[in-house]
């Protein structure tokens, strides 16, 4: 469909039929400017999907638009009327780092480039299953890459997400990793660039983490002006680390029914099948939310239960002190 030319920096608006999904993923949310506005993570974000989509689809896609905000997991999961293919990603410190997902229609498009590229015959089924889950597999881990490139321009080799293929799947009821409590952060783009069909592809990263990479790169920018020599640098500094922080060591979190929960009774056993005492994650409370510092293993000292650090402080915490002590 013809449409006015713009410049790099501007969207290129496209009208075209929206599905069910598609409003319910650009529904309004709040969210904090710091995370909206890092405008060169979401450029560099923009370019290198749209290069990785482009090339999955054989051809160049020069247009598309975008909507990001912040919404509730428990609402995140509600947006789906069915079943697509998701690729859920990890750190080394995070379970859950970020979720990409390709609407239906996006996803049969590029399976039906793939089969077609192969001599295959194409499948009779609208909607995503486990061929296009397996077949879709490589686009996402470009995107994985396209997705480290982005960081690693905005904060550096050294503190860029060391990001991974964890798991895929094709319902969210198959999601782990992440409490029901956090919020997400979903950037789509909509690729529909002749107009027809719902052609998009999503990013969900937890809120926390990218409010904190926001405060993390704002204080890097501070940190040049500050003169050591100020009496008042050094009384702040002080002051920051005798706040106090609430740890937690959770030996595991997992979601049950209201209705599941009303049948509580004394003596009932709740299995934790993912636990591994040798393996737990400490984590602090912040006003950015719940942030992790180190992983430990469980075991007795001096009679009392305790945990054993096995690792080095997440770098992060250190650089982001400030802004992560709770008011």
């Amino acid at each position: 469909m013809p449409s006015d030319k713009k410049s790099d920096d501007e969207e290129v608006v496209i009208s075209s039929e929206k599905s069910v999904l598609r409003k319910k993923l650009d529904g309004k949310s709040t969210t904090s400017s710091g995370v909206k506005n890092m405008s060169s993570l979401w450029g560099e974000i923009k370019k290198e999907t749209l290069k990785t989509v482009g090339e999955a689809l054989g051809r160049d896609i020069t247009s598309a638009t975008h909507t990001m905000g912040k919404q509730s997991l428990q609402k995140f999961r509600t947006g789906f009327d069915t079943e697509t293919t998701f690729y859920h990603l990890g750190t080394s410190m995070e379970v859950f780092a970020a979720l990409i997902y390709f609407s239906p229609s996006l996803a049969s498009m590029m399976t039906e480039k793939k089969l077609a590229a192969d001599g295959e015959e194409e499948p009779d089924e609208a909607t995503p299953g486990l061929l296009d889950l397996y077949l879709l597999q490589p686009v996402a881990q470009q995107l994985i890459d396209g997705m480290r490139r982005a960081f690693e321009a905005v904060m550096g080799p050294e503190d860029r997400p060391e990001l991974v293929l964890r798991d895929q799947f094709l319902s969210l009821e198959d999601l782990k990793g992440i409490e029901e409590d956090n919020d997400l952060f979903q950037y789509t783009l909509n690729i529909s660039e002749d107009g027809g069909g719902d052609h998009f592809i999503g990013l969900c990263f937890p809120y926390a983490a990218l409010e904190k990479i926001s405060l993390v790169s704002k204080n890097r920018m501070a940190a040049s002006e500050l003169d050591p020599n100020d009496p008042w640098v050094g009384h702040m500094r002080s002051a920051v680390l005798q706040a106090k922080l609430p740890l937690s060591i959770v030996l595991e979190s997992c979601s049950m029914s209201v209705a599941e929960c009303s049948r509580f009774k004394v003596n009932q056993v709740i299995q934790l099948p993912g636990v591994s005492l040798s393996d737990l994650v400490v984590k602090a409370e912040t006003r950015a939310g719940k942030v992790n510092i180190a992983r430990s293993q469980l075991g007795i000292f001096k009679q009392f239960k305790a945990v054993k650090l096995h690792d080095d402080l997440d770098r992060d915490f250190i650089m982001d002190l400030p802004n992560l002590i709770t008011a």
